[in-house]
């Protein structure tokens, strides 16, 4: 099998937007080989890391950190791999064995790349399935808001690659993300990170901060070093009220023959029921829209979303928003309902660091203490210090306020700037055509 005919496509998500959807229903297609779901989204950021290692100590670095690929226990239930099948009681997960086998003997040092890297991942997972033929003709890769570093060197590795941009209604997304980031929130240990912030910034400037470092993401953008042919949008909403169309015109622009198979949602073959945290479903939904528009949010946070995403409304069939007004600008200080269940996450936010810090603090001197006598004098220590730590976080909890505030208000101003100023709709990218 020559690796280098394969067709590189990779995925791009835009929020929570049918991206883990679009991989289920090109699992089974004949022509096309992909890892299941998002599974292969940090294969290039494992290979940066890694590849000043030799190969034996590369491979055996790759099994330990993706041994959740091949053992049942470890398997991921986030992404729904826990309860597949038409029972629900299927696990996903390959024989490692000739995972490894296939591996060993197709990456050498050779062909010791990035770009071969890939293509054996992809290409020992289906071989591991049984799934291996000469028939696929196109990788499907997530490429999942990954970082410049990663997809700078996939852009360089397949030159000629397509994108699918995933998106979806930016109210619907507003509030999908509201949900994803409120969790991340409040785990987070970083008392920065705010899910308002996060959500306003991913879905207004097409910017993602939620690891150490801040990047410019294209979700609904076109990146600007690949021609605007390569790129092409699907609109979640459009796949669930009509997959037929949709998927007959992503294989007229995949170049492959449209199949039964497209409109079937598995991985490695069985039955996918969805992510854990959304509706149990297998397939397509009756009424998309109302899966996560309209939920708990306020009128006026809509209008104000659909103002500032108006070109990627209306360059995707949605219907028409409101035009940008100068009332607009005044409402943008007012704060968003979400922002006030991000002052009751901080609240609670910081008490929590602080015990964790304690707890850590605790831990070491029990561990150090030799001398039983002094076990109550710490005690009194460690009682006294949480008492002080509580304090302080109360009177820290308004700066943490004000500082979220304001990065908010940054973040409203720049978008309305942009649309006032520049023109969006050359840079939106275009909703593929049905045929």
């Amino acid at each position: 099998m020559n690796l280098e005919e394969a067709q590189f496509i990779a995925v791009q998500n835009y929020g929570s937007s049918g991206t883990t959807l679009i991989h289920s229903l090109l699992d089974n297609h004949e022509d096309v080989l992909q890892i299941p779901g998002l599974y292969a989204r940090n294969l290039y950021e494992f290979w940066n890391e890694n590849k000043k290692l030799s190969i034996s100590q590369f491979l055996q670095k790759f099994l330990d950190d993706h041994e959740f690929w091949f053992s049942p226990a470890l398997v991921d239930s986030h992404l729904g791999f826990r309860n597949m099948g038409e029972n629900q009681n299927e696990i996903l997960f390959i024989n490692k064995e000739r995972f490894e086998l296939f591996f060993r003997e197709n990456f050498t040092v050779q062909n010791y790349n990035s770009k071969n890297f890939i293509l054996v991942c992809h290409y020992a997972y289906a071989h591991s399935l049984g799934t291996l033929s000469n028939n696929k003709k196109i990788i499907v890769c997530p490429l999942h808001t990954t970082s410049p570093q990663d997809y700078s060197l996939m852009f360089s590795d397949f030159p000629d690659l397509k994108i699918i941009n995933m998106v979806r209604h930016p109210v619907a997304l507003y509030y999908s993300s509201l949900k994803h980031f409120e969790g991340m929130h409040e785990r987070s240990k970083v008392l920065g990170f705010n899910f308002t912030e996060a959500s306003l910034s991913f879905l207004l400037n097409d910017y993602h901060f939620i690891r150490d470092t801040q990047y410019e993401t294209y979700t609904f953008r076109y990146f600007p070093n690949l021609k605007k042919t390569q790129q092409i949008a699907m609109c979640l909403e459009d796949i669930h009220r009509n997959p037929k169309a949709c998927t007959k015109s992503l294989a007229k622009w995949l170049k492959i023959p449209w199949q039964d198979s497209l409109l079937e949602s598995t991985f490695n073959g069985k039955k996918w029921w969805n992510r854990k945290e959304s509706i149990k479903l297998n397939g397509f939904m009756k009424n998309p829209e109302k899966s996560a528009k309209h939920q708990n949010g306020w009128n006026i946070d809509e209008l104000r979303i659909e103002a500032l995403t108006r070109d990627q409304i209306i360059e995707w069939g949605y219907a028409k928003p409101i035009s940008i007004k100068f009332w607009l600008l005044f409402w943008l200080f007012v704060p968003f309902q979400s922002e006030f269940q991000s002052i009751k996450f901080r609240f609670h936010q910081i008490p929590r660091l602080i015990k964790r810090g304690i707890g850590k603090k605790i831990k070491k001197q029990k561990s150090s203490q030799t001398i039983s006598t002094h076990s109550k004098s710490n005690k009194r220590s460690l009682k006294s210090s949480t008492f002080i730590l509580r304090i302080l976080s109360l009177l820290a909890l308004p700066m943490f306020i004000v500082r979220d505030y304001v990065s908010i208000r940054i973040i409203l101003c720049k978008a309305l700037l942009r649309s006032i100023m520049f023109d969006q709709k050359t840079q939106v990218v275009k909703k593929i055509k049905f045929h």
